[in-house]
């Protein structure tokens, strides 16, 4: 019981430390519910479940856009288990991140994603715009929100 205490502190301080140091958002997503049916580390990792920032807590508002990143999360899962190592890549509104699985035995168990990062701020600019105009969302003041998430 002690190495599982000593192991939820160490997780929780290391994900806590990495956004300190490098001023970067960390997700944890529970593709395998293995983390978060254990008690010692389901309310540490509760704060890590969502994007908890101001602009995707705006956009989900949409119960189409929640839905649409929700299969995000699954298309992410299905690459992590297809390549089986890390890599970079984009939500459908143009925010970029780097993608950590975690394994166990071939079986993938989580998955890390730490950002939120721009490279093509006018490609990223056009899909927010392209998907507000769909969803009769407000392009201003999401591109607003947005500005304040993005590590420059």
């Amino acid at each position: 019981m002690e190495q599982k205490k000593e192991f939820a502190a160490f997780l929780l301080a290391s994900l806590q430390r990495v956004e300190k140091r490098y001023r970067v958002s960390v997700n944890f997503h529970d593709v395998s519910q293995a983390f978060f049916c254990n008690p010692l580390l389901q309310k540490g990792l509760m704060p890590y479940g969502l994007h908890d920032n101001s602009f995707c807590a705006e956009v989900k508002k949409n119960d189409q856009c929640l839905k649409t990143c929700s299969l995000g999360k699954v298309r992410i899962a299905k690459k992590c288990q297809k390549r089986k190592r890390y890599f970079y890549g984009a939500c459908y509104l143009g925010l970029e991140e780097l993608i950590f699985p975690i394994f166990f035995h071939e079986k993938l168990l989580a998955f890390l994603c730490v950002g939120e990062f721009c490279t093509d701020e006018e490609q990223s600019l056009f899909m927010l715009r392209r998907y507000c105009s769909q969803q009769k969302l407000e392009y201003e003041k999401l591109k607003q929100k947005r500005e304040q998430v993005v590590v420059p």
